[in-house]
């Protein structure tokens, strides 16, 4: 007799069944980093399933983070979508999809997500549409981060085009600038987010480090922010908001690491993966010709769509701005 499925509204209070199912699935995220996850959601939706003779277990998981755009209402990110491989095409990502898609709706939200090619076929039939503005999230990879930095600094040391910069490590009076920052160029207020991205993880197995960048007159023009994961062995990169390559690159050098090994992992820093999803126009673009020349690979590209309640009167994002997104959770 086929196991029963059932789609059950969820939160943190099932964390150990869901970083199971995520584990099992291929997803490295640690159980701490789904606690800070499941602590940002304004939704959350699982599918239970209990085999014959067994303990019920979680087969699928899908969630909602809200932010407040610039407009002032709110967008619902719809992400962190996935189904357990003994389950698949039995309908649990459709089920979970549209509860909570239909719980943005009856509250009148809009809707965002990224897709894969794949994946946008299907939520077109479902309404959703790509952004107005560089819908194209690619996300590119680098193998070796002590390799990576080495070449960013050779190129500051032989060029006078990052002459005027200055990046320092954020202190918690500049979060309020950062956010300032952010909000100017993703057109939304993820304060929330930030905060959680700069205190890590409560286990300890992610951390984060981020950078300001000001002008010759001290002002604030950009930010960036890596996190750390030990277990995993990988560092990502984003939120990065830069109005120039320059100043993006320069900021990525002052946070790859400079010591040998990181915390928590017995791994050298030379072995640990660096990745990031670009997204943004012009800026975006010579940012990418950066990126390729130090060795970076395209890894697959996405697709930003999203579902407005009524006609969008135009994008809030800023197309003068260089955006590096942030992780999947926001």
């Amino acid at each position: 007799m086929a196991a029963a499925l059932q789609v059950t509204r969820s939160g943190s209070q099932d964390l150990e069944d869901i970083h199971r199912c995520a584990c099992e699935t291929g997803w490295t995220y640690s159980q701490g980093e789904w606690g800070r996850i499941l602590d940002l959601a304004s939704d959350v939706c699982v599918c239970w399933v209990q085999p014959d003779g067994e303990h019920r277990r979680i087969a699928g998981v899908g969630l909602v983070t809200s932010v407040v755009q610039a407009t002032g209402k709110t967008l619902d990110l719809v992400g962190m979508m996935l189904t357990h491989p003994e389950y698949r095409r039995r309908g649990i990502g459709g089920q979970i999809f549209g509860a909570l898609t239909s719980r943005s709706v009856e509250k009148g939200h809009d809707m965002a997500l990224v897709a894969t090619d794949a994946g946008a076929r299907l939520y077109e039939k479902k309404h959703f549409v790509p952004v107005s503005i560089e819908p194209k999230r690619r996300k590119y990879v680098h193998n070796s981060a002590s390799k990576l930095r080495a070449l960013i600094q050779a190129q500051m040391d032989t060029s006078d085009e990052f002459s005027h910069f200055a990046a320092v490590n954020v202190a918690p009076a500049d979060l309020e600038s950062v956010v300032a920052l952010d909000k100017q160029a993703l057109g939304m207020d993820r304060t929330a987010i930030l905060q959680a991205l700069t205190s890590g993880t409560s286990d300890g197995s992610s951390t984060a480090k981020m950078v300001i960048c000001r002008d010759d007159e001290g002002k604030s023009i950009g930010f960036a922010a890596m996190s750390y994961q030990s277990q995993s062995g990988s560092m990502a990169l984003g939120p990065v908001v830069a109005n120039s390559a320059q100043d993006a690159m320069a900021m990525v050098s002052k946070l790859l690491p400079t010591t040998t090994s990181f915390e928590g992992s017995d791994k050298c820093n030379s072995e640990f993966k660096l990745s990031m999803f670009l997204s943004g126009g012009k800026i975006a673009e010579s940012f990418e010709k950066c990126l390729i020349s130090l060795g970076f690979e395209l890894q697959v590209t996405s697709t930003a769509m999203e579902k407005r309640v009524a006609p969008s009167s135009g994008s809030a994002q800023s197309p003068s701005y260089l955006v590096v997104a942030s992780p999947a959770w926001g």
